[in-house]
């Protein structure tokens, strides 16, 4: 069958994930997964391609494909709907289908919003979405549909929702991925393992629970495939812990040492402060690795415990250490407006940002994504937050209006934010540093400034004084640690 893969462009050009220099992971996976079986595969990357819906609709009329697949995240599921709109207006015998997280967690809820869109793929989408191509391909009857597991789909005025697909998928049958879009490309996704064992209450963990590795043959073959096509300058391993088996990776970085990995790419990763050790680290910067990110969420103990984070505030100070230690840069990542949190623990967080110094620190706010149990909290009316909207295009960490908390507003966490960011610059005498950031981020801030003063429906005035929060966050004892 003639099919066509799309990920639509983003609602919004602010962030670097709306317009980004790589390809999407997900698309590729799939079109090189079902072309195993004789389907012919177009890719569209509007954010990649910098390509608006018209564009789109021009290249659809041009391809005329039988079956267009979605994929969206929940912030760009408005232009997902938009551009379902416009293919059915083009040709109504298109057959749209949608997958991605938001689809996942909301499988029904989503079919039903947008009618136009004709399946859903909920789940892991690659078996799912084969075996509905077999039916459609080979007429098969009706009855087919309700017995392919991780499909949502339509019965005249119903929407059925099939049985959940188990996580059955053996990774080491998935190809490589179809990079068709590589032109357009200087970055590059790789992931050697599908899934995440923790419990972090503001993920939903899209791919399972249990973890499933590539094999390490099968990974470094794609390494060898890259180094052969293309100088991408840098590389994001996407794993959600991949230093979790530590065996394995040394096993892996080993093969990446011999290939010369390190020499033509650039790459870096995500795990956990409590999974790495010096030696581990080392190896990774032979291997290439220029960056570990560390997810730490909080720097008040309370909140780490009660986000079942896992790790303690010792072993970050460690990890970030050792990481400098090896010649690598440090990314850690924090959020502002956990359960019942206070004003007071969220400057712990600033306090220790700024104390362990990395090189890079993202601070966002939270976001009840569908499917977390975060999500489930706010549902319930508990954790002293308030609910400010339900627009799916607000649902970004960055630049969301979508919840505060009942003494804490939106707009104080905003500020909270900005000031941290600042603190850790200038407390560490990052002057230069601090110039380059606001250079490198103009866009994003300039957006972010505007929203922080710009009244909006919705959002509560805030509750602390500007000139008191930077008192606070700026004046007061840098390293005060409350709870310890």
């Amino acid at each position: 069958m003639k099919i066509l893969l799309i990920n639509p462009p983003a609602y919004r050009k602010v962030e670097e994930y709306d317009l980004p220099t790589w390809q999407h992971l997900g698309i590729g996976r799939l079109s090189s997964y079902i072309k195993q079986f004789g389907h012919q595969v177009t890719l569209i990357d509007a954010k990649l391609q910098c390509l608006e819906i018209s564009d789109i609709v021009n290249l659809i009329k041009k391809i005329n494909p039988e079956i267009i697949g979605l994929t969206a995240m929940t912030i760009d599921l408005k232009n997902a709907y938009a551009l379902a709109k416009k293919i059915k207006e083009i040709n109504k015998e298109i057959i749209i289908v949608i997958g991605g997280c938001h689809a996942t967690v909301m499988p029904l809820k989503t079919l039903i919003e947008e009618p136009c869109i004709d399946y859903l793929v909920f789940g892991e989408g690659e078996r799912t979405f084969k075996e509905l191509l077999d039916v459609l391909e080979n007429n098969l009857p009706f009855e087919s549909l309700k017995k392919i597991k991780g499909l949502c789909f339509r019965n005249n005025s119903k929407v059925i929702q099939n049985e959940i697909r188990d996580w059955d998928l053996k990774v080491e049958e998935l190809p490589i991925p179809d990079w068709q879009l590589s032109q357009y490309a200087t970055h590059y996704k790789l992931e050697t393992a599908r899934g995440c064992p923790f419990q972090c209450t503001h993920c939903m963990r899209v791919l399972g629970q249990s973890v499933r590795n590539f094999p390490i043959e099968k990974i470094l073959l794609e390494f060898e495939s890259i180094l052969k096509k293309k100088d991408f300058l840098t590389m994001e391993i996407v794993d959600e812990t991949f230093t979790l088996n530590s065996k394995r990776i040394n096993n892996l970085l080993d093969g990446m040492i011999n290939l010369g990995v390190g020499k033509k790419i650039k790459w870096y990763c995500s795990t956990r402060a409590n999974l790495v050790t010096k030696e581990l680290l080392v190896k990774m910067k032979r291997a290439g690795c220029y960056m570990v990110c560390f997810g730490v969420e909080s720097g008040n103990p309370r909140v780490i415990k009660n986000n079942k984070k896992n790790i303690n505030l010792k072993e970050v100070e460690k990890a970030v250490k050792l990481v400098r230690y090896s010649g690598m840069k440090s990314f850690l990542s924090f959020i502002l407006g956990h359960p019942d949190e206070t004003l007071s623990e969220m400057i712990d967080s600033i306090n220790f940002a700024t104390k362990v110094n990395p090189d890079i620190v993202a601070i966002g706010t939270m976001v009840p994504y569908p499917g977390t149990e975060i999500a489930e909290i706010v549902k319930k009316g508990e954790g002293n937050y308030k609910l400010l909207s339900r627009d799916w295009t607000e649902y970004n960490r960055q630049f969301s209006h979508v919840l505060e908390l009942n003494d804490i507003s939106k707009t104080d966490m905003d500020r909270v934010q900005m000031l941290g960011t600042l603190k850790l610059y200038l407390y560490n005498l990052r002057l230069l540093e601090l110039m380059k950031f606001a250079y490198d981020y103009r866009r994003q801030s300039i957006h972010f400034f505007r929203e922080l003063f710009t009244s909006k429906k919705g959002i509560t005035k805030p509750k602390v004084s500007f000139l008191k929060l930077a008192k606070m966050i700026l004046v007061d004892d840098l390293f005060k640690m409350e709870g310890k």
